[in-house]
């Protein structure tokens, strides 16, 4: 008998595929571009893909509701998981490895399961903390890249390691504000609703200071902007959610964890980055200790 796999795990592959080279783009372009322009034009156009989206499933008016009775939780979710998030680890891109900084963005679980058992009063397993002390062992070991303690606080990478430790802090405050919200809209409408408040958010300082990045991109960064607003972030949003009304959350989130393996291999095959045993060891550290911090 053939094995059959169900449309919403071809869904959530395809968006864990094109999410994972989010990471190799930007790490291509970013030392020709900026990382507002980036995140700005990145998250107009997905708005403009789900808006539509939205708008042929007849949702248009939870967009509304929510906007006008959740505008403080909306804004907090524009200001952190886009306006704040985006940016930051783009910069972070800048200064440390793509591979490095997708592991990095990609352990905010553990940064989740930590703040929602002080602040949600949300209760931990023994299995669950113990994946949660084996994940930030493996992230020490990347963030040490092998090297000496005093060696360490003055390499170049540092900064940005440091920089996607706060985006990753930045969008660990999004999910755990948006929970509840979930519990009253659907996920589509919390993200795009998101995205719009985080666009705006991101257009003044863009215009303001970085007009003559506006006046003056190239093919390439227009290329890199057009694919990351249409590609991991329009249509891969637009893929989860499908996924999302099909398969439980606990599922989609075991094939999440696919998201730095890719990104790891992409890395390593385009951009030639070098993987030590250090980030090897401590990347499996990471991946073990998601699983085990969500059982």
């Amino acid at each position: 008998m053939p094995l059959k796999i169900g449309i919403e795990y071809i869904y959530a592959l395809l968006s864990v595929i094109a999410w994972s080279t989010v990471f190799i783009v930007v790490k291509i372009v970013i030392d020709k571009s900026n990382p507002i322009l980036l995140s700005m034009s990145r998250f107009f156009i997905a708005s403009i893909i789900l808006l539509i989206y939205v708008y042929h499933r007849k949702m248009l008016r939870q967009l509304k509701n929510i906007c006008l009775d959740e505008y403080k939780n909306i804004v907090f979710q524009g200001l952190t998981g886009i306006a704040g998030m985006s940016p930051i680890l783009f910069y972070g891109i800048k200064y440390t490895s793509a591979s490095i900084s997708s592991i990095i963005m990609n352990s905010n679980p553990l940064i989740i399961a930590v703040l929602s058992s002080l602040f949600l009063k949300e209760k931990l397993k023994s299995i669950n903390i113990a994946g949660i002390i084996i994940g930030y062992i493996g992230i020490i070991s990347i963030l040490s890249r092998g090297e000496n303690i005093f060696k360490l606080f003055t390499s170049k990478h540092l900064f940005g390691d440091i920089l996607c430790i706060v985006a990753a802090i930045l969008w660990s405050l999004y999910i755990i504000n948006g929970k509840k919200l979930l519990k009253r809209y659907n996920p589509i409408i919390v993200t795009l609703a998101a995205m719009i408040i985080g666009t705006v958010i991101l257009t003044p300082p863009l215009i303001i200071f970085y007009w003559e990045d506006i006046y003056n991109i190239s093919m390439e960064i227009f290329g890199a902007i057009i694919y990351l607003g249409i590609v991991p972030t329009g249509i891969g949003f637009t893929l989860w959610f499908n996924a999302l009304e099909r398969l439980p959350a606990s599922k989609l989130s075991i094939i999440g964890y696919l998201v730095p393996i890719l990104s790891l291999i992409l890395s390593v095959i385009l951009l030639g980055e070098k993987v030590n045993v250090f980030i090897l060891t401590g990347f499996i550290l990471v991946v073990l200790g998601l699983y085990l911090s969500n059982i």
